[in-house]
């Protein structure tokens, strides 16, 4: 049987409740259904208050980068980190965006946009070690930029 028809099933109860919606994107996105699971999100985003949205934007760029958009995720990572600077995940997870981009960039042979993305990749990376060197995700980041610089 099919787990779709039963994904809607947390908010049944309260469709005010405001965890039950991000809990609901998950079980979208994580049975392939990205697309159900961003309307979720742009639910979830409507029923919080102003101070927790940025996790939901943070949530709905993740969905945008499981989706390939990796331009929208970035200019929505952006826009979070514009407003609190302080959130290395976020900043993490914009540079592992910005890699990903410069890949595909290099994919289709757009050689100079895609070291220039790696640039940008390596910068973030670089202010979430300058946080914390023991950051093995930015590390990364850093490594696999380097390498598909060498590479090219």
């Amino acid at each position: 049987p099919r787990a779709g028809p039963s994904v809607p099933v947390p908010t049944r109860p309260d469709p005010t409740h405001t965890d039950a919606w991000p809990r609901l994107r998950e079980a979208y996105v994580e049975s392939g259904r990205s697309v159900a699971g961003l309307k979720a999100y742009a639910r979830a985003r409507a029923l919080h208050d102003e101070q927790e949205t940025w996790y939901i934007d943070f949530l709905i760029a993740d969905a945008q980068r499981r989706l390939g958009r990796y331009e929208l995720t970035i200019k929505l990572l952006e826009g979070i980190l514009e407003d609190r600077p302080t959130q290395v995940g976020v900043r993490v997870h914009l540079a592992e965006t910005m890699l990903l981009q410069a890949q595909h960039l290099l994919s289709r042979s757009y050689s100079f946009r895609s070291v220039v993305m790696m640039h940008r990749a390596i910068h973030q990376a670089a202010q979430c070690i300058e946080h914390d060197a023991r950051l093995r995700s930015a590390w990364k980041v850093v490594g696999d930029a380097w390498l598909s610089v060498i590479l090219l």
